[in-house]
């Protein structure tokens, strides 16, 4: 029969009489270990860390794999860690934006039946830039513009989005026979900063707090009247003759940005054209802009037209292996020598194909 365990710290008594060694009892070893073992995901560990402080961490971590370890640490601080991790979305293909999508659904699910926060919230810029012939079949497609329809009418509270050239309506000439429908903007009333690849006329006043547009001359004669656009950025070359038109047409807009490509080569044309309906103008950028008329400025034979307001110029030229090479420090500095109220000027040489990204 074996003695009856111990209860309390005693010593154990050796066969010759002399006390033995000091035997701890498991019951109270075991109720030691319970006391003094941390709770991990316990919110009392961090009682004297203010929320704000945890949300500055956060937003410094630049690795989105970091974010995500953070958002499973525990349950305190998984809201923080999504609401960075699900700020910006870009997404290159169509597996991707499906994925993203039914994690978005996932959590509408839960959130409707547990209360948790919604992610679909917590979306601020959504950047769809894929191109269409990276669909390999036509469910790839349907899926696609599902999602992103879905994305639309859910994150309610986007600041910046990006929508492809196959969400358009004249995607159709590529193929594909299934746009975007694009009226799911109207849940988007909080969008800041727009990029359209393709045209499409949206609906007057449909983004009241619209106040930056990258996209085609059409889309954008829809977007601006009555709204607040301060930022535009034209893609692709435009005729001479059509820019005026259309820059009297938005002319009532106080824009103080403007970047585009005109398809002329005489800056003497335009220019005077840019100045005249947009005197507010702070930041002017200009691709595919001719060397010869920086030369000209240089030899005094031409001037660059007076603007009181404008502060900031980029010039792109399209670099040409077979002409001299052409410095454009002189001709900057004669800019910048010539019009008072420029503070910078950026000359640069750009390859043909890269002149429509360089200012977007």
């Amino acid at each position: 029969m074996s003695p009856e365990r111990p209860e309390t710290l005693r010593k154990t008594p050796s066969s010759d009489g002399i006390a033995g060694p000091r035997v701890v009892e498991n019951s109270v070893l075991q109720s030691s270990l319970q006391t003094f073992t941390p709770q991990v995901s316990s919110p009392a560990l961090y009682p004297i860390i203010p929320e704000e402080l945890w949300h500055s961490v956060a937003q410094n971590i630049p690795s989105k794999s970091d974010l995500s370890a953070l958002s499973r640490a525990c349950r305190s601080l998984r809201f923080i860690a999504q609401s960075f991790l699900f700020l910006r979305a870009d997404i290159s293909d169509s597996s991707t934006l499906c994925a993203f999508t039914r994690t978005i659904q996932d959590d509408g699910l839960a959130h409707r039946k547990y209360g948790h926060g919604s992610l679909a919230r917590r979306v601020k810029e959504l950047r769809v830039i894929f191109d269409p012939q990276c669909f390999p079949d036509d469910v790839d497609r349907a899926d696609a513009v599902t999602s992103l329809e879905f994305l639309l009418r859910h994150c309610s509270q986007l600041r910046v989005l990006s929508l492809p050239e196959w969400t358009t309506p004249l995607s159709d000439v590529i193929g594909l026979s299934m746009p975007c429908r694009l009226t799911a903007l109207a849940y988007q009333s909080d969008i800041e900063r727009l990029h359209v690849w393709g045209a499409v006329t949206l609906p007057p006043l449909i983004l009241p707090k619209l106040i930056s547009f990258t996209g085609d001359l059409c889309t954008a004669l829809s977007v601006l009247p009555g709204g607040h656009v301060l930022d535009l950025q034209l893609v692709g070359c435009v005729d001479v003759e059509e820019m005026a038109a259309s820059l009297q047409a938005i002319s009532k807009t106080s824009l103080s940005s403007l970047s585009l490509r005109p398809s002329s080569d005489c800056p003497q044309q335009y220019l005077p054209v840019i100045r005249r309906f947009f005197p507010q103008l702070c930041h002017l950028t200009i691709s595919r802009f001719p060397r010869e008329f920086l030369r000209l400025v240089l030899s005094n034979k031409e001037r660059f037209p007076q603007w009181s307001k404008l502060r900031t110029l980029y010039l792109y030229c399209e670099h040409d292996p077979y002409t001299p090479s052409f410095d454009e420090t002189p001709a900057a500095a004669s800019l910048l020598g010539r019009n008072p109220s420029l503070q910078s000027v950026h000359i640069r040489a750009a390859l043909p194909f890269e002149l429509c990204l360089s200012h977007i």
